[in-house]
């Protein structure tokens, strides 16, 4: 087997295993076996992979970003938003562990909509994308909750550390603001 398992696999060697333990016989009915697998393989803790909701007025950009995190075999997007309210209801309903979040939305914008959800899912990571490099931005989303904020003509290597965790992250002292992968602002208060 390869070091990523299909269900199948999973299950297959559930059962192997499980048979294994208890001489080659069943103790009970093989389809409990599959209701174990299932089990495990529909608890998000288990999963090897990062669910992601991308968020973004511009279905191109939605799609574009999409379809760069489906040829990674840890990333999952597990749905698309054209605006904030969208994004909660899909926050709710798909349990993502990352959203990737523009800014400028029509509606609900971006920095409300990552307040409403960082209430609601506090351990939820939001990343804040925009087209515009000012220093407000991303100091309001991180306000809102954001653990990270990244300019759009930001590299896609930058987009995928930025969703596995890794770099800097948004929240390295008060006062301190993280545009690009760049420290570019710190208020007296960080001194």
């Amino acid at each position: 087997m390869s070091d990523t398992w299909s269900p199948q696999e999973i299950a297959t060697w559930i059962k192997k295993h499980y048979l294994s333990l208890r001489g080659g016989t069943v103790l009970g009915p093989v389809t409990f076996l599959d209701d174990v697998a299932s089990t495990y393989l529909d608890n998000r803790y288990w999963r090897q992979w990062t669910r992601v909701l991308v968020v973004d007025d511009h279905a191109l950009v939605r799609r574009g970003v999409a379809t760069l995190l489906a040829r990674e075999p840890d990333l999952e997007v597990v749905g698309e938003a054209d605006n904030g309210q969208r994004a909660i209801e899909l926050t709710r309903q798909l349990t993502p562990d990352v959203i990737l979040m523009d800014v400028s939305l029509p509606g609900m914008n971006g920095i409300d909509a990552t307040r409403a959800i960082h209430a609601e899912f506090p351990a939820l990571r939001v990343i804040g994308l925009s087209m515009f490099e000012n220093l407000e931005q991303p100091a309001a989303m991180r306000e809102a909750g954001a653990v990270r904020y990244l300019s759009k003509s930001d590299s896609a290597e930058a987009l995928l550390a930025a969703i596995r965790g890794g770099g800097e992250s948004g929240r390295t002292r008060p006062g301190t603001t993280i545009l690009g992968g760049q420290i570019v602002l710190r208020t007296p208060e960080a001194s």
